[in-house]
């Protein structure tokens, strides 16, 4: 197949040749990660499949070329390693060979998705375009896909691609594809619906979102919700918003927090089912087909201004009435409301009230409206009449739209994300485990055993099941929570790291900016950890010199309030415990958790007693016990009676706390020196 005439506009040479440098410099810098992960990825694949290792693809690439696509066969029901083979399945590192492909040039890192030679023969005339490029490992569509939001579709998503790519925009979508491969969807949708805390969630696209609510039409007066992390949270105080959730027509997913919940319980979420997403679509197919809307919420002149926009953006809307919400039940505005919304008869009626008032209100009142669907849709009002900004696409592709709404209205988000979100994935694990004890229960009901036998079997069961959950269960619910809170930190905090470097950097350009050190962790493992240094780079030779002046008591840890051996600089991040940040590196690896015992030096474990390695039980963290309850001020006794405090104790939710508690003591300096 050769290059056809209409598919030069897409042929840029010059552009080519550096993206083809681009592809070379990185997967050749990448080899000494790629090359022992996927050593790896081979052995686990050998251990658990018994047809062979490498699985070769004939696809077609540029030009119509064919070629072999490297891979391992991933494996489908793994017998050993499950934890390893289903972490590796989830970060594509089973197809880690494909990389060969890139260095022989049959394929870039960023490019069209590879098509089989039946796929392409089935591919629209305009969809060819596409093979104007090498097909790539990457790209938009599968950033959005794994992330839930490629509404769009692959053909409007690659033809932008194709139009505007360049090296800065490849080098763009790569970062971009890190978030992605971490948090987003890996394996394939299983379930239409899934229960959450005993509501079911219809687990659909948004476009069946939306062919769903023009069928709903038809069948008048019918109630739609949406619903994230803070919504449930507000169901579980509030028993008649719960009641009207679980009967309503149909419960859309909103938000990255679902979707996590989602992999708690082993339903994979589809879509991201938001209001805010669906409203567009919505209204282009209510202005194909007819449809009318009546907006009602939100603060006064709110809802006309949504009215003037989305008519403006969507010319043969019908929007039948636009009135605000601010008033109180049972007021006389309420009575013209709803007199106003019966004489419109609108199709669909959207109520931006808040979570649970626009619930409540929909469910008091829908025998008496005279519409087709009502949909609470919380503050959708507040984007669309441009009150409030849209977090940027390349936002919403990384999963970080949570964070951009907390930076607009921090005190007010403060709570609904760092608290409500934690909470409400505790509760939801909660809820999953006494799902299993029930269902463990119902499988004994009726077995036609002895009673004692019957009695004994049960007990035995449950008593395995709940140890399952309380060591393993809650182990690897730990460890998400590690991954997810590392990744994000690692993320949103890399300004912070670039200028902490540069200042270091700056202040004593002998030295490297990062310090690493050997470290113990759990069951005694010896492992580098990872600090920004924060003295001058001769500090471990002075050392010797300076312990006649160590401050702590007990002689096993060494600190000194006014160290000689501290820069400029790292007088400032020690006390605001920034030189201990890089360590989320160490916790996204394993070495370390988020929350656990503070990881102590080889030389500090030789002078431990018998008693003082219980603390290496457990996996070190960031933060523990006696970081919130003075720091440094505490001598070595102190510090290990309460990391045995914590090892006896520790929860999901006593890690939150612990995290929550370290923010104002870490901004404070207390107890840092």
């Amino acid at each position: 197949m050769r290059l056809r005439s209409d598919w030069l506009p897409f042929v840029k040479r010059g552009v080519d040749r550096r993206r083809r440098a681009l592809d070379l410099g990185i997967t050749l810098s990448l080899a000494p990660l790629a090359v022992p992960a996927a050593a790896l990825a081979g052995l686990v694949a050998a251990l658990n499949r018994e047809d062979g290792l490498l699985d070769k693809r004939t696809l077609v690439g540029r030009a119509g070329r064919r070629f072999a696509r490297y891979a391992f066969k991933a494996p489908i029901a793994p017998k050993r390693l499950i934890w390893l083979s289903e972490a590796l399945k989830r970060t594509h590192a089973y197809e880690l060979p494909v990389l060969l492909n890139v260095l022989k040039g049959d394929m870039a890192l960023v490019g069209p998705e590879a098509v089989t030679p039946e796929e392409a023969q089935r591919l629209e005339e305009h969809e060819r375009a596409r093979f104007a490029v090498r097909p790539g490992l990457t790209d938009v569509y599968f950033i959005r896909r794994r992330m839930n939001i490629a509404f769009e579709g692959r053909s409007v998503l690659e033809r932008a691609y194709l139009a505007g790519r360049g090296v800065r925009r490849d080098a763009s979508i790569l970062l971009r594809t890190v978030p992605a491969l971490l948090l987003g969807r890996s394996n394939p949708v299983n379930v239409n619906s899934f229960m959450v805390e005993d509501i079911e969630v219809s687990n659909i696209s948004l476009h069946d979102a939306v062919d769903r609510l023009m069928a709903m039409v038809k069948s008048r007066r019918r109630h739609v919700a949406f619903t994230n992390p803070h919504c449930f949270n507000v169901a579980r105080q509030d028993p008649e918003y719960k009641r009207i959730l679980q009967h309503v027509e149909a419960v859309f997913p909103d938000g990255i927090g679902v979707k996590v919940a989602g992999f708690l319980i082993g339903a994979e979420v589809r879509e991201n089912v938001n209001g805010t997403d669906l409203f567009p679509w919505l209204c282009e197919r209510a202005a194909k087909e007819g449809k009318s809307l009546f907006l009602f919420g939100a603060e006064p002149g709110g809802a006309l201004r949504v009215k003037a926009n989305i008519c403006t953006r969507y010319p043969g809307l019908n929007v039948v009435g636009a009135e605000h919400g601010f008033f109180a039940d049972g007021a006389d505005e309420e009575a013209l409301v709803i007199q106003a919304i019966n004489a419109a008869k609108p199709d669909f009626l959207l109520v931006a009230r808040g979570v649970p008032l626009q619930e409540k209100w929909i469910e008091r009142h829908l025998e008496r409206l005279d519409v087709g669907v009502a949909l609470g849709v919380g503050g959708l009002f507040d984007f669309y009449s441009g009150k409030i900004p849209r977090a940027p696409v390349w936002v919403r592709e990384v999963g970080f739209e949570w964070f951009w709404r907390f930076a607009q209205e921090p005190r007010r988000m403060f709570r609904r994300y760092f608290v409500g979100n934690p909470e409400f994935l505790y509760h939801v694990w909660k809820w999953w485990v006494g799902q299993a004890r029930t269902e463990l229960i119902r499988r004994f009901d009726g077995i036609d055993l002895p009673p004692r036998r019957a009695q004994a079997e049960l007990y035995f069961h449950i008593r395995r099941a709940l140890w399952w959950l309380a060591t393993e269960g809650t182990a690897r619910v730990k460890r998400g929570v590690d991954i997810l809170g590392a990744g994000s930190g690692l993320i949103v905090l890399s300004p912070l790291f670039t200028a902490t470097a540069l200042a270091i950097k700056l202040d004593d350009p002998a030295g490297p900016v990062f310090f690493t050190q050997n470290r113990v962790g759990k069951h005694g493992r010896i492992f580098k950890m990872v600090k920004f240094r924060s003295m001058r780079a001769d500090a471990e030779a002075q050392k010797a010199t300076l312990m006649e002046q160590n401050e702590m008591k007990g002689g096993v840890i060494f600190k000194m309030k006014r160290d000689p051996r501290i820069t400029r600089v790292g007088r400032i991040v020690r006390r605001f415990s920034i030189d201990e940040l890089p360590q989320l590196y160490n916790v996204f690896k394993g070495d370390m958790s988020l929350v656990g015992p503070r990881p102590p030096l080889p030389g500090e474990v030789a002078l431990y007693k018998m008693g003082d390695r219980d603390r290496l039980e457990v996996t070190p963290g960031l933060t523990c016990l006696w970081q919130v309850k003075g720091r440094n001020l505490l001598d070595f006794e102190q510090q290990v009676l309460l990391d045995r405090q914590y090892i006896q104790r520790q929860s999901l939710m006593g890690d939150v706390r612990l995290i929550l508690r370290t923010i104002p003591v870490v901004l404070s300096g207390y107890g840092a020196f």
